[in-house]
């Protein structure tokens, strides 16, 4: 099996694997032609974007993801089907995973957090979501004083109705980043070697899976952050300042690289590459205050989400298996600030993803 995994690996980075969008999805994808997502999701703000923006735009009914392609990006419907194509190899591969964060999260399922508060202790209200995600690709979806990355993510809060709120977790591509317009930042550093056009068609066969699931992660510890002890840590309130994001970056790439083992989605090359850039936000985090401050609580030692999967508490490494024991970290809980800067910053925070 080992072997079958690894050689399917190596195809699929060849090229010699049909891409996403050749591949059988699961639901109908319909097309809504040239929308704003104000006209799709009253009120919604996708980021930067004006809610009245208008965008390609795609619907999966079944799975009720969208997708909006910005005219500008010159991102084609192929394009679009590669983004369902890639959440639909996420879904089949790891299917726990995918129902935690796209599907249970949509009802405000507390399923799957690791630390949950106490019900004296928790918000006293639910984040549910109108859609299972709505996936922008635009250059300018995030903060322009925050720099480029290839992925980010924003999760807008709708209105309140009886103590719940009816959300929006939007999911974030530049394609100019993707597409290598930018010196030093893009597919080409996970790809080195490799032209632009190449670089990004191997990122749209393998990487678009990450980076979606990754901000999706980001997303989700934004959505329940008033009812998990480690996700309200992660997020900052008065009077405690908000801790650095290499530590809610290092946690997310930590469990995805746990679970994306446990699959055939990603070539040797790839984990390698985020296993170099793993190491690189260990040696940072250590070095930061947050450690001092949050010390003291026993938050660290599972996983950042829970799944379905059998054993999936025991799975990859976690934050204090790296850390001298005496250098161990836990957190305290703090509360929440709406603020699209934590998803960008972490997508800077390593290698631009």
């Amino acid at each position: 099996m080992r072997q079958l995994r690894a050689h399917i690996c190596l195809l699929a980075a060849a090229g010699l694997i049909l891409p996403v969008t050749a591949q059988a999805l699961t639901g109908e994808i319909t097309k809504l032609g040239r929308v704003s997502v104000g006209e799709v999701l009253p009120g919604a703000r996708p980021g930067a974007l004006p809610s009245s923006y208008q965008l390609d735009m795609w619907k999966q009914e079944e799975t009720a993801i969208l997708v909006g392609l910005d005219p500008r990006s010159a991102w084609t419907a192929e394009d679009a089907h590669a983004i369902f194509g890639a959440l639909e190899r996420s879904r089949r591969e790891l299917p726990a995973l995918y129902q935690t964060l796209f599907e249970l999260s949509r009802q405000g399922s507390k399923a799957g957090l690791p630390n949950p508060l106490p019900r004296e202790k928790a918000a006293g209200w639910t984040n549910r979501n109108a859609v299972a995600a709505v996936v922008i690709v635009s250059a300018s979806f995030g903060d322009v004083n925050l720099g480029r990355a290839m992925a980010s993510n924003f999760y807008w809060l709708g209105k309140p109705k009886d103590a719940i709120y009816t959300n929006v977790p939007f999911l974030a591509l530049d394609p100019d980043v993707i597409g290598g317009a930018i010196p030093g930042l893009g597919p080409m550093a996970i790809y080195p070697g490799r032209a632009p056009e190449e670089a990004r068609r191997v990122y749209m066969s393998e990487g678009l899976i990450d980076s979606l699931l990754h901000e999706r992660v980001h997303a989700y510890i934004s959505q329940y952050y008033g009812h998990d002890a480690l996700y309200a840590a992660l997020r900052p309130s008065v009077p405690q300042p908000r801790c650095e994001y290499d530590l809610e970056e290092l946690l997310v790439v930590d469990f995805l690289l746990s679970e994306y083992r446990q699959t055939a989605l990603f070539a040797s090359g790839y984990l390698r590459y985020w296993d170099g850039q793993q190491k690189l936000l260990r040696q940072r985090v250590k070095g930061q205050q947050c450690y001092a401050r949050l010390r003291g609580r026993n938050l660290l030692k599972g996983p950042l989400l829970r799944n379905e999967r059998p054993n999936a508490a025991a799975a990859g490494p976690t934050v204090e298996t790296w850390l001298p024991s005496n250098q161990r970290l836990q957190l305290t809980p703090n509360s929440w600030f709406e603020s699209v800067r934590g998803a960008v910053l972490a997508a800077r925070a390593v290698s631009q993803r």
